[in-house]
């Protein structure tokens, strides 16, 4: 409830003499201000609707649950009857005939003379609030905030209605998730190993795909990106990539500590370093960058190179400390075949001590080869989160690093004494791009990118903060909740409403979505967003609907509600390393003498290739494919028991969004089958890699054995979902959904009631009946503004029954209401 505590608004609200009045508002200009002339257009409204909900899901609409998902919608009508009385209409209507703005000639796009000629009304953000006239002023209550979708002109009713929703920016987003699963590796309690690699077997948590969608809408609850970014991670409860991408050269890694949990960090949760062992092994993410990075050759002259490097890192505040618990971002240089690849890596430890190193392969050839330049600033920050950003310049003599903590410019405390520019053993490949890493050990951090190209000169005080930081507004989305989704793979999320995902993962908890009237989110697991569980819910009544208010309170118990057996399932897959293609058909790729061949394959469910191509000498197949590279071999074409002569060379190249691979050959002197064994007749092609393995559901039954021999079996099957991925959440799902359906409460009728512009969607309220006083939730609120009055119709579900008294409970104390006096 807004004002929940405001006494004079109370009584304004409840006085029969109440003064409400509508603003409504369309930022013209787009600017977030509302500044434009007519920005107020209160004046030419004549009937405002709104609907918040019902909440709605894919549970049966007989099951009595408060789960589902609801946006807001509102409705708008500009002209036609503002006022009942003839007379004041009639004025009305007149003067704005005079001043040639009625609705029509308003809203005409093609009228020379309207106020917003030129201007685009769809897509316009627009607000409306109702003003309640009190004891110690007017007080503003908004109501809804969005964007228009589209302007109706009715010439015959000399009217224009608009529709605007508060959830277009997540409904134009398209979203696109990475192909994972965990693994490869053959059990979920893989220990860490000799190389300080921890285990790819542990789920990520759900909170990560949730800001995605958010980040696609620009509702993002973190930092967003820069426009040079070239790898991203949020590190909200996983370490895959938000910019930059799994498919590559060779497979990427993603690791989670064995033992680790999330915890709120910075700006949303990351995880849990205090959880962690001593020994500073670290979790992380390996991704490819999101384009190539360039720097100049020693000596070339070319333009310099310039590279960011910048994050959310915590410290503890101590002056000195164990160092070997710091966190990094790498961007390797060399080509990711190369052994001991040249990079460069920011480093900062728990205490905020940072230091950038540039490596150079041995094999590079300068004088720098195999040698480390590092700067180091060797002191600590205070305690607290504090943004680290390193700015790198590289010429074709120079190399030099610029460090900002909180946007002041820290002097270095060791600088290095090797000078001159930098050389890359191989760059590389191409096609391919440069690998990144994130990793994080016993320094928490968050929000960390790697960012490249002339503009990553420059440093941006504003990348540091997320949008609505920035804008003084509250964080866009809310999420009460005490336990999330584990996920051990990602659907295929390809190019897919921002808001149908979201839908898809609150179906699979039985949780709640929906909207405020400041277009925030809210996000409910089944732990709070279901009945009879009211954890981290203010279950108190906001209000009590009065008997003088409502003269008819219809209640529907109905035995449609009832179930005693819950089906319900889980899907599960892993990584599996596997030959992911295998050419079909040998003479698929012909090549004249002197020619080349490209081609583009579809690829479903594989994570990543090995690039590295071997080449067979055609005899016979390899009994035992190489699952590590990529092979094949050639004859020739017009004489095919011939191998192909020398000179011919094949590469393959997986797509960014790991749903295809490109496939170049390069032919030579003679007429060949690439891809063919001898004699033309057999395939020779194979790409090793990482597939998802095949996927498995289960579904199980949870039932109440006396319930069922009282009453015979009922059984509520709840639809399959991708999301919902392991059997102790499933069944814990199952467990409160049996709980809701062996012993459900009645529905009641919408009531309609004089507006009170305070209530919200999940308020919990009182209603007078001629029997009883019921204690119900508001699932829907239909608000009404126009010539005969302002209303609001409520969609409720009984929140409890009459039952056994329980001393101060928030539910099972209300006399009359929950508890019954004998």
């Amino acid at each position: 409830m807004q004002f929940e505590n405001d006494v004079d608004l109370a009584r304004a609200i409840a006085s029969p003499e109440l003064v409400l009045e509508g603003l409504l508002e369309v930022d013209w200009n787009r600017n977030g201000l509302y500044n434009h002339k007519y920005a107020d257009m209160s004046w030419l409204t004549t009937r405002v609707t709104i609907d918040d909900g019902p909440l709605s899901g894919g549970m049966p609409i007989e099951v009595n649950d408060v789960s589902g998902f609801a946006s807001s919608q509102l409705d708008v009508t500009f002209g036609g009857v503002r006022y009942l009385d003839p007379d004041a209409q009639a004025a009305w209507s007149q003067q704005l005939a005079e001043q040639g703005l009625t609705a029509i000639e308003f809203f005409d796009r093609y009228n020379p003379r309207s106020p917003i000629n030129g201007l685009t009304v769809e897509g316009t953000p627009i607000r409306y609030a109702r003003l309640v006239a009190t004891d110690s002023g007017e007080k503003k209550l908004q109501q809804f905030e969005g964007w228009i979708r589209t302007p109706v002109l009715d010439e015959l009713a000399q009217t224009v209605t608009i529709t605007a929703g508060d959830v277009e920016d997540l409904a134009g987003a398209l979203l696109t998730l990475p192909r994972w699963a965990i693994g490869p590796g053959p059990s979920f309690g893989l220990e860490p190993n000799g190389n300080g690699d921890y285990s790819p077997l542990h789920p990520i948590s759900v909170e990560w795909v949730i800001e995605e969608c958010l980040r696609a809408g620009g509702r993002g609850t973190g930092p967003m990106p820069r426009p040079d970014a070239v790898g991203y991670w949020t590190v909200h409860g996983s370490w895959l990539p938000s910019i930059g991408h799994l498919g590559g050269v060779y497979p990427s890694k993603h690791t989670i500590t064995y033992d680790s949990d999330f915890k709120s960090l910075k700006y949303g949760i990351g995880h849990n370093w205090a959880s962690w062992n001593d020994n500073g092994r670290a979790s992380g993410g390996e991704a490819w960058a999101a384009s190539r990075v360039e720097i100049p050759w020693p000596g070339s002259g070319d333009p310099p190179g310039y590279i960011g490097m910048a994050g959310w890192f915590e410290s503890n505040g101590a002056p000195t400390g164990p160092y070997f618990r710091e966190s990094e971002m790498i961007l390797v240089l060399d080509d990711s075949g190369v052994a001991d690849p040249g990079h460069v890596r920011m480093i900062v430890a728990n205490n905020g001590r940072t230091e950038v190193r540039f490596y150079e392969n041995p094999g590079s050839g300068s004088p720098n080869a195999g040698l480390y330049r590092r700067w180091e600033w060797d002191s600590n920050t205070t305690g607290g989160w504090h943004y680290h950003a390193a700015h790198i310049t590289v010429t074709s003599t120079s190399i030099t690093v610029t460090l900002r903590i909180d946007d002041v410019v820290k002097a270095w405390t060791t600088t290095p004494s090797l000078t001159g520019g930098y050389r890359e053993a191989q760059p590389p490949r191409p096609g391919a791009s440069n690998k990144i890493v994130a990793q994080g050990r016993l320094t928490p951090c968050q929000h960390m990118q790697i960012y490249a190209g002339d503009s990553a000169a420059t440093y941006d005080p504003n990348q540091k903060h997320p949008k609505w930081a920035l804008e003084g507004k509250p964080v866009p989305s809310v999420r009460t909740t005490s336990k999330n989704l584990g996920l051990t793979w990602l659907p295929d999320v390809k190019n897919r409403n921002a808001w149908e995902v979201l839908k898809e993962i609150v179906a699979a908890e039985l949780g709640t979505l929906h909207t405020d009237e400041f277009k925030r989110i809210h996000f409910q697991n089944a732990e709070v967003g279901y009945l009879p569980a009211y954890y981290g819910v203010d279950t108190a009544p906001k209000r009590t609907i009065t008997r003088d208010e409502v003269q008819n309170v219809r209640v529907k118990p109905s035995s449609d509600q009832y179930r005693n057996a819950i089906a319900m399932s889980w899907t599960t897959t892993k990584q599996v390393r596997k030959i992911v293609w295998q050419n079909p058909d040998a003479q698929n790729y012909f090549l004249q003498a002197g020619s080349s061949l490209s081609a583009t394959v579809s690829m479903s469910d594989i994570v990543g290739i090995y690039a590295d191509v071997a080449y067979t000498n055609g005899t016979a197949a390899p009994a035992d494919p190489h699952l590590y590279g990529t092979q094949l071999s050639a004859c020739r074409a017009d004489t095919v028991g011939t191998v192909a002569p020398s000179g011919w060379s094949a590469s393959v190249v997986f797509a960014d969004d790991q749903r295809s691979m490109d496939i170049s050959i390069l032919g030579t002197s003679a007429p060949i089958y690439a891809g063919s064994l001898l004699g033309g007749a057999s395939p020779n092609f194979t790409v090793g890699g990482n597939a998802m393995d095949s996927k498995a559901t289960t579904r199980e039954i949870l039932q109440s054995p006396p319930q069922i021999a009282m009453r015979g079996a009922a059984l509520l099957d709840i639809p399959d979902n991708p999301w919902r991925q392991d059997a102790s959440t499933t069944f814990a799902l199952s467990y409160i959904a049996l709980l809701q359906c062996v012993d459900p409460l009645p529905l009641l009728d919408s009531i309609t009631i004089t507006a009170d512009p305070r209530l919200q969607l999940r308020d919990y309220v009182l209603v007078e009946a001629a029997s009883a006083t019921y204690y119900c939730q508001i699932i829907g609120i239909r608000r009404s503004d126009g010539p005969d009055g302002s209303l609001d119709t409520l969609t409720l579900r009984l929140a409890a029954k009459p039952g056994t008294w329980v001393l101060d409970d928030p539910v099972l104390s209300i006399l009359d209401s929950t508890t019954v006096l004998a």
